[in-house]
């Protein structure tokens, strides 16, 4: 049995994504001949929520790659048609960001090479609102426990930060002791020294 080592394949895979086209515009896959939705209506909406908001072409990029890339991991290196991986991406960006397209029940279709094609259907925002709704607390708890955690760290520098001026100024406290009662130590021998002195007796009896 061959192995693969984790160095190799990723390597592989990586010598797959510079072989894969880019995911392009979401725009221009809209607009193309291989894409279709159940009614023009549906198919002008997802088009203009893409032309509002310029985030959700950063999602669909970062989708398709993602598709791209685990396709390949499941088929042994060999991914699956850009036209498809286009697809998936553009159905997980408007499952993952719900409210910004048509709230009805809709389709959307692709076509692929040699007569094959994709459809997938995207439910109701209304049948999604659990989901929907469940993204929505992880997303405030998440920016809670963000901001908790920022505010914690804050807290640790400050105390930390004040702990550290005290220690300081301790050590200054010490230093400046010590080092005038050096110099009254010194000032004390210095005055018993030159008591000493006073009292030795200069004139020689001789």
């Amino acid at each position: 049995m061959t192995s693969i080592s984790p160095a190799n394949h990723s390597a592989a895979l990586t010598v797959l994504k510079q072989a894969w086209p880019p995911s392009g515009s979401a725009l221009n896959f809209l607009s193309s001949a291989v894409f279709k939705a159940s009614s023009t209506s549906v198919a002008n909406a997802i088009a203009a929520a893409f032309t509002s908001n310029g985030e959700l072409q950063k999602v669909f990029s970062s989708r398709y790659e993602a598709v791209m890339e685990s396709a390949a991991r499941k088929f042994n290196g060999i991914s699956i048609h850009p036209d498809n991986g286009r697809h998936n991406a553009l159905a997980d960006t408007i499952i993952a960001n719900r409210e910004s397209f048509p709230p009805e029940e809709f389709t959307i279709h692709t076509d692929l090479p040699d007569g094959a094609s994709i459809t997938t259907i995207i439910p109701s925002a209304a049948a999604m609102k659990g989901e929907t709704f469940k993204k929505w607390v992880q997303e405030k708890q998440s920016s809670f426990d963000a901001a908790q955690a920022a505010k914690e760290a804050t807290l640790d520098n400050t105390v930390s930060g004040t702990a550290a001026v005290a220690a300081l100024s301790q050590i200054v406290e010490t230093v400046v002791l010590n080092t005038n009662k050096s110099r009254a130590q010194m000032l004390l021998q210095a005055t018993s020294v030159a008591q000493e002195d006073l009292a030795k007796p200069y004139l020689n009896d001789d």
